[in-house]
């Protein structure tokens, strides 16, 4: 009798241990499982961090051409569909129609900034500054700079994130060679902000 209760007494000491340790388990696993797919979250929350956020709807498009040549095609964007002014949140994109090297670029921006008395000390910091990173662009390529609501823009071409971040002075003189009154191009600026339509 004494050795049947001894034997009873281990095991029901190994059944507890087992439950134990299947609770423990079982535990384990209710605990990894949201753990992974946090960290999976995570992972894809990532993925495209350094590409071009959507700004949602567009305000205007325009047509630039020289002569018979099909420049680029601008277009404007901002979270409303509306222009508001020169001010953030807004997206600039500009897809080319043709090959044009950086140089070309810089020298398009030099002259645009000097029209519009904007051409001081900052603005030959500035492409200074752009020379680093602008790259050749041939017919297809695309380059935006989005000017988002903490004030500071960002450069992507062809998408992808590229140089540093501008502050305000810099967005508001790169964003005004399209959208000042001022500017060299007045038609294509009615286009843009939305005044005017394009055919293009």
């Amino acid at each position: 009798m004494k050795l049947s209760l001894i034997v009873l007494s281990s095991l029901l000491v190994s059944l507890a241990s087992v439950g134990s340790a299947y609770a423990d388990a079982k535990a384990a696993v209710a605990i990894t499982i949201p753990i992974a797919i946090d960290m999976a979250e995570a992972i894809d929350s990532d993925d495209g961090a350094d590409e071009i956020a959507p700004v949602s709807l567009e305000v205007g498009r325009t047509q630039m051409s020289l002569m018979w040549f099909d420049v680029y095609v601008a277009t404007l964007l901002t979270p409303s569909g509306q222009y508001q002014g020169i001010t953030p949140p807004l997206t600039l994109e500009i897809r080319y129609q043709r090959e044009i090297s950086a140089t070309d670029l810089l020298d398009a921006t030099r002259e645009q900034w000097q029209h519009l008395g904007l051409m001081t000390d900052g603005g030959q910091r500035w492409l200074t500054e752009l020379a680093r990173f602008w790259p050749n662009v041939t017919a297809g390529d695309s380059l935006a700079l989005q000017w988002d609501s903490d004030g500071m823009s960002q450069f992507y071409f062809n998408g992808d994130k590229i140089g540093p971040s501008f502050d305000k002075q810099f967005s508001n003189s790169f964003l005004a060679i399209w959208l000042s009154p001022q500017t060299s191009y007045p038609q294509l600026r009615l286009e843009l902000i939305g005044e005017k339509s394009c055919d293009c």
